[in-house]
């Protein structure tokens, strides 16, 4: 029981700790989502600047001739470029303060920049989104034995504006031309998706810090288990210790001392409780009562010390006779004892009471006063009936005392039967 205790406790910190654990790295996640959310959120204004700010200014300056109207510079009209450039210039500060940095990254299965090229997982993504008209994918990955948080979202589709710069190559910026080439990040069309805005945030530190704060927090509710563990074990024992001795106080109290048998305490309640289970299950109660022969001689002969001796002998004969778990053996008062039983056939009474007479005599107790020169008892027995409603534990006591008193009249050692 006390093995099976321990591992409950055991089992229940297991999941406590696992809860623990999936609970923080679910918070974990949660807290790098929202730091790639606020990423996107800035490259989003950023965006927003260029096209509100840089652009009209752009177009203003060349429609006064302040700019050679085929100056084009990505830095002042691509939102795009300058996002990522951004991100280019944040990585070096990031890595001052943190062993690693957030990338930030453009990927396209047909990029002008080649390294906006998608890698294979990430076009894996990008055809999975499309397929799924999902707008975001997420999720925690591991490259280089480092754990990152890889998130993508669409950048949009294809609209007149984008196509002046991804649809014919002829109609391109020069220096995009000059620069790029012409072979890639053309021949798009008006609704096409584009792109996906990849970032990786990365988590390896934030999961290192948070198995630190996972073993602490282990180690911490290993004592708090381990304490209770303790404490109830304790209680349990003080419990059982308690039982132990109120237990003991109740056999002290309903078994006599001397002999260890029941007492009359306990006869008359354990005698009506056999009588009711006997008419319930069809079984005749049988009701021994025994008398020590000559007992007073006995006494006044070999002293009080010996009779207590004798009276344990005659309590050992009763125990070997009856000790099935329906039996019980009982000192009345005195030389006299009871042994409540039952049976189905009545024929085992005879011998019962046999073996008894035996028992006693095998012990060969001497007693120079009686005529058998040794040891005996008289015994009355009463037989129940389990279809006699009327019977009742006054009848059955009355009835083996007259029983006891016609074997002692018919010259003791012997049994006799009650005949009502």
């Amino acid at each position: 029981m006390k093995s099976i205790r321990f591992f409950f406790m055991f089992l229940v910190y297991i999941i406590v700790i696992s809860i623990y654990y999936f609970q923080s790295q679910h918070a974990l996640i949660q807290s790098t989502e929202q730091k790639v959310a606020q990423t996107l959120i800035n490259h989003q204004a950023l965006r927003k600047i260029v096209q509100k700010h840089y652009i009209p200014e752009l177009k203003r300056l060349k429609e006064e001739g302040a700019l050679d109207p085929a100056y084009t510079d990505p830095i002042f009209s691509s939102g795009t470029f300058l996002t990522q450039k951004l991100h280019d210039y944040t990585i070096p500060l990031q890595l001052k303060t943190s062993k690693e940095a957030t990338h930030f990254k453009y990927a396209s299965l047909n990029p002008i920049n080649p390294i906006n090229k998608a890698t294979a997982y990430e076009e894996e993504v990008f055809k999975q989104m499309l397929q799924n008209k999902t707008e975001s994918y997420s999720a925690v990955i591991q490259e280089e034995d480092k754990r990152h948080l890889f998130y993508a979202t669409l950048f949009g589709k294809m609209n007149k504006r984008c196509l002046h710069c991804h649809g014919d190559p002829k109609d391109a910026p020069a220096n995009q031309i000059k620069h790029y080439g012409s072979q890639s990040g053309y021949h798009f069309k008006e609704g096409d998706p584009s792109s996906l805005v990849i970032i990786r945030s990365p988590m390896e530190e934030e999961f290192t810090k948070m198995n630190a704060q996972m073993i602490k927090t282990a180690i911490i509710i290993f004592i708090i288990f381990s304490f209770l563990y303790i404490v109830s074990e304790w209680s349990i024992f003080r419990i059982k210790s308690q039982k132990k001795k109120i237990s003991k106080t109740k056999d002290m109290l309903n078994k006599d001392p001397l002999t260890g048998l029941l007492n009359r305490r306990s006869f008359e309640k354990t005698l009506l409780n056999e009588l009711n289970r006997s008419k319930r299950d069809g079984k005749h109660l049988v009701f021994f009562f025994l008398d020590i022969d000559y007992f007073k001689q006995y006494n006044d002969t070999y002293g009080h010390l010996k009779g207590d001796k004798t009276l344990v002998e005659v309590a050992n004969a009763l125990k070997e006779c009856f000790s099935r778990s329906h039996e019980s053996a009982y000192r009345l008062g005195g030389e006299e004892f009871g042994v409540i039983t039952s049976t189905d056939n009545i024929e085992d009474v005879t011998q019962w009471s046999r073996n008894v007479l035996y028992a006693v005599e095998s012990k060969h107790i001497e007693h120079s006063q009686s005529p058998h020169r040794h040891v005996t008892v008289s015994m009355g027995i009463y037989i129940a009936f389990p279809d006699n409603d009327k019977m009742d534990i006054k009848t059955i006591i009355k009835g083996a005392d007259e029983a006891l008193y016609e074997a002692k009249a018919k010259g003791r050692n012997k049994a006799s039967l009650y005949k009502g």
